[in-house]
Parts: structure tokens; C-alpha cells; sequence
């Protein structure tokens, strides 16, 4: 999951993981400087924001269509309906990639069935521990960077 943010009190948008990986790259004689003042307060409101589904993002529209195609095929029942109830929560907490609500939502009835194959449940288990790990307060990795403009 990829968040940016500008301010504390600013609703972080989500960048998906092409844009965000691109962000990170670095020549290794850049030289390194001290965050500012501001780091540690935008830090703290973007991780309060890492998987909660409130957070207003570039993909918002492509997330609200996936979760209604994704009640369009729970009413189909041609899929098991404890897989589309953990995807449904995946999407709301943001836990999938642009690619892979892109493949949601250009799904059609004929090919509902092939859903669990592209994004199985083993996929879909590590998000939701994902989630629940960081909503729990365990340990997780969180890289963040202070981009600076020049």
C-alpha cells in the first residue's frame, strides 16, 4: 500500500505501486538530508491512514465499481461466498493494486468464474493479516521518505 501526503492534515492519496516504486529511486552519490520539522506529524497521519478505506485516492472511483461488480457476482452465487465476503473487506481496506481492480471491473458474467484464480485466496488471506497486523499494533515494515522538491 502507498500513500502520499503534503500535510497533517490532508487525506493521503493512494499511488499505486508503479508510481510509488519510482518515487523511491535514488543515485548513490544523492546526498541525504534531515526531514523537517513537519515529517513526523504528515508520517503519523499517513499510517493512521495505511489500510483504512476512508482515505480519498486516485482509485476511489475504480474501488467504489469493483465493490459493485463484486456484489453483482455475490448475487450470482458462482462463486463461493466466503471468498467474495474477504474480498469485498480486501477492497474496502485498499488492499488491492490498480491492476487488480482494473481486472474487476472489466470482468463479465461469463467469466466471474475465473475471479479466484486471478487473485486466489492465499493472496487475499496475506492482506487481511496484513491489515489485521497493523490495525493490532504487530510489527510491520513501513518505509517512508520525505520528498523534496528542488
Amino acid at each position: 500500500v502507498f500513500k502520499l501526503s503534503d500535510s497533517p492534515l490532508d487525506v493521503p492519496t493512494m499511488l499505486t505501486a508503479e508510481q510509488a516504486i519510482s518515487l523511491f529511486e535514488a543515485k548513490p552519490q544523492e546526498e541525504v538530508f534531515e526531514t523537517s520539522e513537519r515529517f513526523d506529524a504528515i508520517y503519523q497521519n499517513v499510517k493512521q491512514c495505511l489500510f483504512h478505506g476512508t482515505v480519498a485516492d486516485k482509485n476511489e472511483k475504480e474501488r467504489i465499481n469493483a465493490m459493485a461488480k463484486i456484489k453483482l457476482i455475490k448475487q450470482s452465487k458462482c462463486i463461493d461466498s466466503d471468498y467474495i465476503e474477504d474480498l469485498m473487506r480486501v477492497v474496502e481496506s485498499d488492499g488491492l493494486s490498480g491492476f487488480e481492480l482494473r481486472y474487476i471491473n472489466q470482468l463479465t458474467a461469463r467469466d466471474y468464474h475465473s475471479l479466484p484464480k486471478e487473485i486466489d485466496q492465499s493472496y487475499i488471506n496475506r492482506v487481511i493479516s496484513t491489515v489485521n497486523s497493523v490495525d493490532d499494533g504487530d510489527e510491520v515494515l513501513i518505509l517512508a521518505e520525505e520528498l523534496l522538491e528542488k
